[in-house]
């Protein structure tokens, strides 16, 4: 997001404040988070999924946060579903990013004749009085929230989850985009992959990121929330 490529944010911060420093994708921390404080409290194995500019995605399986192999894991916001869908910023083509992302939304309104300045703009046309204007703004909601929907099969196919959390500032939208998330997650997920996984909104306050950055410093953190 800040086009920034192997900056050793660690050094200077932690030479300037004598204090230990931990970097580590964000909505990881905020996977830890829900783990001590919310919704992943008695839960082994759930996803933290992120709606807003991004599409973010963070992993406890078993009782431990997952980062793959070099820290990659949880990508979801590109994963591929249409090679021949818009551009993302990640410079490839049709990623969930693209497809369900709020510039997806944005897009959809300026073509369909009402464009929108920002994210909130469009949630307030959606909801507001009938007429043309709302019609293309639920649309683009429910094409965003189809391909989150897609997208969230594939995952609960590989990993037959027991809970996602959708989080992030898009979250307040959920009335607009949730049910047909919810009904194209169920129309591609394998045998019960879908039914077996509870969905769960928690439009996280900014405190709730932070408390969970500050327990990663702690050492064994994500170990700690197991016991």
């Amino acid at each position: 997001m800040l086009d920034w490529n192997k900056v050793d944010v660690a050094t200077p911060l932690r030479q300037a404040t004598g204090l230990s420093v931990v970097v580590n994708n964000d909505v990881n921390t905020l996977v830890v988070a829900e783990r001590w404080f919310g919704e992943g409290r008695d839960t082994d194995s759930f996803a933290v999924v992120t709606v807003g500019p991004g599409i973010g995605c963070g992993l406890l399986l078993d009782g431990a946060l997952f980062s793959g192999a070099t820290g990659l894991a949880g990508e979801l916001g590109h994963l591929p579903l249409d090679p021949s869908g818009p551009m993302c910023s990640c410079g490839r083509r049709g990623c969930l990013e693209a497809l369900a992302g709020d510039r997806a939304i944005l897009r959809h309104l300026a073509d369909g004749g009402f464009p929108c300045d920002t994210i909130t703009d469009a949630i307030n046309l959606a909801r507001g009085e009938a007429g043309a204007a709302r019609t293309v703004a639920r649309s683009a909601f429910a094409e965003a929230g189809t391909a989150l929907g897609r997208g969230l099969a594939g995952m609960c196919n590989l990993l037959n989850l027991q809970k996602i959390i959708i989080a992030g500032e898009g979250a307040v939208a959920y009335d607009l985009f949730g049910p047909h998330m919810s009904a194209a997650m169920e129309a591609q997920a394998f045998s019960t992959a879908a039914t077996d996984c509870d969905i769960h909104v928690d439009p996280a306050r900014h405190d709730l990121w932070a408390r969970g950055a500050a327990c990663l410093v702690i050492p064994d953190a994500v170990g700690a929330a197991i016991s």
